[in-house]
């Protein structure tokens, strides 16, 4: 690898939809949305109620939340993440802006305090995160650190989305989990740094929308946490097959069936 150093960055550009032109206007009939586009739905909510002079926008930071972008609500706030995808009830950011304790947990203090989101946005913003808290396309950006250029992209496939990275000790290699539309997608996609290309997939049956990534200090083997099949995932780097799988608890199924039944606390 060259002496050159890049920072790889998990973005995603907005989808130009034929036909969507017109201006999102508030209020928004919820029900009948079939996909909740983060840029036409959620974004604008945000905009309107949270993102506002003194708030959270990238100016202000409230609590050292920036919810002015998709990038800025994965981050969180300076007490750490406020969104957990597929975990609408125990994502803090629900907690702060509903007011039903029936149907989720209620933090303080309630957020906005002056503009409360209705019954019908918080919902939005709930099923949202249950559907994977994805923004409209996905793409890994390359930048060069020491002058902070662009210097490529990665595009990952329609309705991929990213959520984390790890690179191969020489930098050449890098993993990516993803998850689909539905969030049923098995596997790491593989690409090329140097030419930012995809050039391999880890896909298993017995994981389901892998999230967290970790290699081991030899990179010989890469880790996985799997949100939607309750394991963990160990795959050997040289062979990109799964060779063990670890169970966060005995009941799981070898096969992901339904619904997860354990997760974050």
């Amino acid at each position: 690898m060259s002496n050159s150093r890049f920072a790889l960055l998990l973005l995603s550009s907005v989808v130009v939809l034929a036909g969507c032109q017109q201006e999102v206007t508030f209020p928004l009939d919820y029900g009948d949305l079939l996909n909740i586009v983060y840029s036409q739905h959620i974004q604008p909510l945000f905009h309107q109620k949270c993102a506002t002079s003194g708030c959270h926008t990238a100016t202000s930071a409230a609590a050292g939340l920036v919810l002015d972008g998709w990038k800025g609500v994965m981050r969180g706030s300076e007490r750490g993440v406020v969104m957990i995808p597929f975990r609408s009830k125990k994502s803090h950011l629900v907690f702060h802006i509903n007011r039903d304790s029936l149907r989720a947990p209620v933090a303080y203090p309630p957020m906005p305090p002056d503009k409360p989101l209705r019954d019908a946005e918080i919902k939005l913003v709930m099923r949202w995160i249950d559907e994977g808290a994805r923004n409209d396309a996905e793409e890994i950006w390359k930048f060069r650190v020491c002058d902070e250029s662009f210097v490529g992209r990665l595009v990952l496939g329609a309705r991929r989305s990213p959520a984390q990275i790890v690179l191969s000790p020489d930098g050449r290699t890098g993993y990516v989990s993803t998850s689909d539309l539905t969030g049923t997608h098995r596997g790491i996609q593989v690409f090329d740094t140097q030419t930012m290309e995809v050039v391999g997939e880890v896909t298993d049956q017995r994981i389901r929308a892998t999230h967290g990534v970790q290699l081991t200090r030899d990179g010989k083997f890469l880790w996985t946490t799997n949100e939607q099949s309750d394991n963990i995932a160990i795959i050997d780097v040289a062979t990109r097959a799964v060779v063990e799988i670890v169970k966060v608890d005995p009941s799981v199924p070898d096969l992901p069936l339904g619904p997860p039944r354990f997760g974050p606390s």
